[in-house]
């Protein structure tokens, strides 16, 4: 395992451990420990090397003083911000949540997340963090009971201790298992993906390519008899904050946010898409430099802007690094009134109905005078002004007046049809006369004058 380099005094972690005797089942399973000669207690101590940035198989092999082997205990400060842990129970064969180191305030957001010796772990480095070393201090415990993988399952173990074999600096199968593998066990290492070792796979009684070891604060998955998949299950990518429907200001920016939990590494890329499933991407970025929070800001918001906008992610999938899933949020709506937008568009359908649709074309005129005076008071910056030219042209609009009164003057645009001039028998279901919101304008005018 390469390096990732903490050299302030803050970065070496000193842990005060006991010497603990495990009597229970281990790696998932039961774990009853007893704490014995507490104040003599020898201070063990080993480093902890990654190569920067990247993903890791993650263990330690000692133990906390308390036995719980809490994460905020484990590595409680000096970690990189961003940072990223999961832990898999090999009894329950599911995930811890994420762990996200926050450098400003120097813990976990999940800091009670247990890693035992002997567990595994995946752990994400952020992007440009240069190869270092790390120092664990513990006391070391005599390993538990060795442990037995269910058929069809998978486990992601290391040792429960830091010594080695005598002439070695690894550790193999036979010394985390304490037997010999059967045909057809599988291991899996990380280096880029999921690297693939497998046990007499030609009769040959050997690993193939070549017989996996493990170092110091490596893990490794190993599979029992019977197991039929592809590679290890993933630590799961969830959407935790959705994006939320959103009314922006014409002309200013709006940003739509959403907040994710998953391991930084693994989130390949994030889009922002706007429509249907298939629409059209907004944005395409990477999650790590701003993990957890993504989002997408446009800098002037338009009327264009209005619709539908959902997120989605490219998460490396299980079955080798070739392969990809897709996490995706909840629809969220943006709605941009932009009065000058509506207001030319009403002068236009307005401008567009021909004599036939017309009773009083010096109505038809008058409506479009009030339009243009709202447009040259917006022009100018006088807000109260345009409202009120608004206010004047809804009630040309008969019977789409802000405040719901119908208008029942002479010079009332009315439909073609010779009705009889009593709005409540043009009125639709909706309650605004048919003709009016067919012009498509009274909501969007009155969406403008407030």
């Amino acid at each position: 395992m390469t390096s990732l380099k903490l050299t302030s005094p803050h970065s070496v972690l000193q842990l005060c451990f006991s010497r603990l005797a495990a009597l229970g089942l281990f790696m998932g399973m039961a774990v009853s420990l007893t704490l014995s000669n507490r104040a003599s207690a020898q201070l063990e101590s080993y480093q902890v090397t990654f190569g920067g940035s990247g993903i890791y198989f993650f263990a330690v092999h000692l133990w906390t003083t308390d036995g719980n082997n809490y994460l905020g205990d484990i590595l409680p400060s000096g970690m990189p911000d961003g940072s990223a842990l999961a832990v898999f129970d090999n009894g329950g064969q599911v995930w811890s949540p994420v762990s996200i180191y926050s450098a400003s305030l120097g813990v976990w957001d999940h800091p009670f997340v247990r890693l035992r010796p002997g567990q595994g772990a995946f752990l994400s480095i952020p992007p440009f963090i240069p190869p270092a070393t790390l120092t664990i201090m513990g006391h070391r415990v005599a390993p538990g009971p060795a442990p037995v993988i269910p058929p069809g399952k998978l486990w992601f173990v290391s040792s429960q201790t830091d010594l080695f074999p005598l002439g070695s600096s690894a550790w193999s199968y036979e010394d985390i298992f304490g037997t010999p593998p059967l045909s057809g066990i599988t291991g899996f290492k990380w280096d880029g993906g999921f690297n693939a070792y497998q046990f007499d796979q030609f009769g040959d009684g050997m690993w193939d390519p070549a017989q996996p070891s493990i170092a110091l604060s490596q893990a490794m998955w190993f599979s029992g008899s019977s197991w039929g998949g592809c590679s290890p299950t993933l630590p799961t990518t969830t959407i935790e904050t959705q994006p939320q429907n959103l009314t922006a200001v014409c002309g200013q920016p709006f940003t739509l946010t959403a907040t994710v939990n998953g391991l930084p590494g693994l989130i390949q890329v994030a889009r922002w898409r706007k429509g249907g499933q298939n629409g059209p991407v907004l944005s395409v970025q990477s999650v790590t430099a701003t993990y957890p929070l993504v989002s997408y800001t446009i800098p002037s918001a338009s009327s264009a802007d209005s619709g539908d906008y959902w997120l989605e992610l490219e998460v490396v999938g299980d079955c080798n690094v070739g392969a990809v899933v897709y996490v995706t949020s909840l629809i969220a709506s943006l709605d941009v009134p932009c009065p000058v937008t509506l207001i030319n568009s009403s002068i236009a359908t307005i401008s567009a109905l021909t004599s036939g649709q017309v009773l009083n074309a010096g109505s038809q005129k008058t409506l479009l005078k009030a339009l243009n005076l709202a447009l040259t008071a917006i022009a100018s910056g006088n807000a109260n002004a345009a409202k009120q030219h608004l206010k004047n042209a809804i009630k040309r609009t008969d019977g789409c007046d802000l405040r719901g009164t119908p208008d029942t003057s002479t010079s009332s645009l009315e439909p073609a049809s010779g009705i009889a001039r009593d709005n409540a028998s043009v009125r639709n279901a909706s309650g605004l006369p048919a003709w009016c919101r067919r012009m498509g304008m009274a909501s969007g005018l009155a969406v403008a004058a407030r």
